[in-house]
């Protein structure tokens, strides 16, 4: 017998814009076994740089990851998507790449699914004005957790998470007009679809451009058999 799971915060850490060579993430507290780490890195530069991430991270890259938006200034901007089971981890992690402005969020999970910790695979779209739309994903798993992740070109706040209870989103990173990234999440207890999610940032005017996704970091199945009173 077993038990379904439930994603959960085990904790989470940030790193704030500033142009730098190599992303320093400071590594989430109390990091455990089997945790799933996620890592969202955000770059700007002439040309967004490739970035090597830390031993044993891999990058999302089934498209429309990693989510990319520019102008013609020129500027271009990625946001970039990793994962990691933990395992043994031992010190904070630095992402490798030329010179840009980056900015991140991190987390350490429990209760995520260790083989396939995201699933489906995460939207995202790009677009321009003060509201930026993540396209809808829908969760197989209860209990999954749920990340918006968006970046404006202008300022990404001060803000409010994306409204309704599909999830209820709870604000994670926002660094009002000190930063271009905006970072909410939160675990659907019935898999369903989301529905799009929005939230206003704080570009200048409507042409100016931006980039939003969702991603679902599944939760553990468990004993199905248990799950369903069979056993």
């Amino acid at each position: 017998g077993g038990v379904l799971m439930a994603v959960a915060i085990r904790s989470s850490s940030t790193l704030s814009n500033a142009l730098r060579t190599n992303s320093t993430v400071t590594a989430p507290a109390s990091i455990v076994n089997d945790d799933v780490l996620c890592c969202l890195l955000i770059l700007g530069n002439t040309t967004s740089p490739a970035v090597t991430p830390p031993t044993g991270w891999t990058e999302w890259t089934t498209t429309p990851w990693p989510i990319t938006y520019s102008k013609a200034d020129p500027w271009e901007v990625k946001i970039r998507l990793f994962t990691k089971v933990a395992s043994g981890e031992s010190g904070n992690y630095t992402f490798t790449h030329a010179r840009a402005n980056t900015e991140a969020v991190m987390y350490a999970l429990s209760g995520a699914d260790t083989a396939t910790p995201l699933s489906p695979n995460p939207t995202g779209q790009t677009g321009t004005g003060l509201t930026s739309t993540a396209l809808s994903i829908t969760p197989t798993v209860n209990d999954s957790f749920i990340v918006f992740a968006a970046g404006a070109w202008d300022a990404a706040g001060p803000s409010t998470p994306p409204t309704g209870t599909t999830p209820t989103f709870t604000e994670r990173y926002d660094p009002g007009s000190g930063g271009i990234f905006y970072v909410a999440d939160g675990v659907l207890a019935t898999a369903a679809a989301t529905g799009n999610k929005s939230y206003t940032n704080a570009n200048s005017d409507a042409n100016q451009p931006w980039g939003a996704g969702l991603i679902c970091v599944q939760a553990a199945a468990g004993d199905t058999l248990f799950a369903q009173g069979v056993c």
